[in-house]
């Protein structure tokens, strides 16, 4: 039995408070609203994946928009994809909110009726598709062939109406299938190596800009998160970076030395115009050139 701390939220505008969306969540409300802000991106970019306030946000400015928590719920979970018992309440805060702009509904009985009877017939209803699979198959295959447009079309209007779930149970499916889908994909990788890498290529030179655009946003949005995961790296493996450091400087000499000439040679003046200043010594206050104040240093003042 799996129990979660789920948070329902509200998105407000500063300019007109009659404009609530009500949305829920198992992740923190700055990682959501950044979920948001990226839908709503991608949805300027191509018109795809409308929720509805995004108009909003169109018509006023995302930047005159902010969530904010109503309130925290712990929910029984069959499994960290299942956020029915989360929806329940989400459901129960739009029914409470007064003209608030959602039009799907988060929950409903009937789905989830249809849903406990399927899992309460499941066996029977295995053994009808055994006994009939040849029957179902051509059924299906003809239903699919008479209502192609219609199914893609139902299929887009349904992705588009609910996005932002999608997203959210893919990335818990990814969190509680974590092993799996690093083995599959391992799999794939090594059986299409080539073929992936070649579509990675292609992909990211395709999309110069926008992933350009998402790693600024990333390391601004979590600047805190990554300067402090880069000091524990560091501090964790500080032979490891030096050892890598020092082979980095023997395989690579002649091109830095290169380098470093090159850098002298462009900043030559700017570097004898520097070493020109006059300094005083921080200890003795002596008053010489900034190019001999190492010099001093070493021969005066080596013992304090």
């Amino acid at each position: 039995m799996l129990y979660s701390t789920g948070t329902v939220y509200k998105i407000i505008c500063s300019l007109d408070e009659r404009i609530i969306y009500i949305g829920s969540t198992f992740n923190q409300l700055r990682h959501r609203w950044q979920c948001h802000k990226k839908a709503y991106k991608q949805y300027l970019d191509d018109n795809h994946g409308c929720i509805t306030i995004f108009p909003y946000f169109e018509k006023f400015g995302i930047e005159n928009f902010k969530i904010m928590k109503i309130k925290d719920y712990e929910c029984y979970r069959e499994n960290k994809a299942d956020s029915r018992h989360l929806h329940a309440f989400e459901q129960l805060w739009i029914n409470r909110t007064k003209g608030c702009v959602n039009k799907q509904a988060a929950f409903s009985i009937s789905k989830l009726y249809k849903k406990e009877w399927r899992e309460a017939n499941k066996d029977k209803m295995k053994e009808y598709y055994e006994a009939n699979k040849e029957k179902l198959s051509k059924q299906n295959k003809e239903y699919r062939e008479a209502n192609k447009d219609k199914i893609l079309e139902y299929q887009k209007e349904y992705r588009e109406a609910n996005k932002d779930k999608i997203l959210e149970y893919q990335k818990e499916y990814r969190e509680a299938n974590k092993e799996r889908i690093s083995v599959r994909s391992k799999k794939y990788y090594e059986a299409n190596k080539d073929k992936a890498s070649e579509r990675g290529k292609e992909y990211r030179e395709v999309n110069k800009e926008k992933i350009s655009e998402y790693q600024k946003e990333y390391r601004e949005a979590n600047k805190e998160r990554i300067s402090e995961q880069k000091k524990e790296y560091r501090d964790a493996n500080k032979d490891k970076i030096s050892k890598q450091n020092k082979e980095y400087r023997e395989a690579n000499k002649e091109r830095l030395l290169k380098k470093d000439k090159e850098r002298y040679e462009k900043n030559k003046d700017k570097t004898l115009e520097r070493n020109k200043q006059r300094v005083n010594c921080s200890i003795c206050d002596k008053d010489l050139a900034r190019a001999s104040l190492r010099k001093h240093m070493k021969n005066i003042h080596s013992s304090i």
